[in-house]
């Protein structure tokens, strides 16, 4: 009896079955309004960014926005912790 392996060759990212169809106007504004929302919008851009069912710019735009946002927070953070240290310095 021959057995024979398969194995699954490396494609670089593409997925052949990826949803890649034109994302239209009015669903980019339904994203950008939802992604408004204070909590919900962070929740609804990890479950796009990350559901291996959602069409691949929603996907895209999803991890951009949340990599946008985290490098948003961490510059905030640094010039909160600058602006701080500045006043305490100068209060002595």
């Amino acid at each position: 009896m021959l057995i024979i392996e398969e194995k699954a060759l490396p494609t670089g990212g593409f997925n052949p079955q990826a949803d890649t169809k034109v994302v239209s106007t009015k669903e980019w504004v339904i994203m950008l309004l939802l992604a408004s929302i204070p909590i919900v919008g962070i929740v609804l851009m990890f479950v796009w960014a990350f559901s291996p069912d959602e069409n691949e710019n929603k996907r895209n735009f999803s991890k951009a926005y949340l990599l946008m946002t985290a490098i948003g927070l961490g510059l905030g953070f640094i010039v909160f912790l600058l602006t701080f240290v500045i006043i305490m310095i100068s209060s002595v």
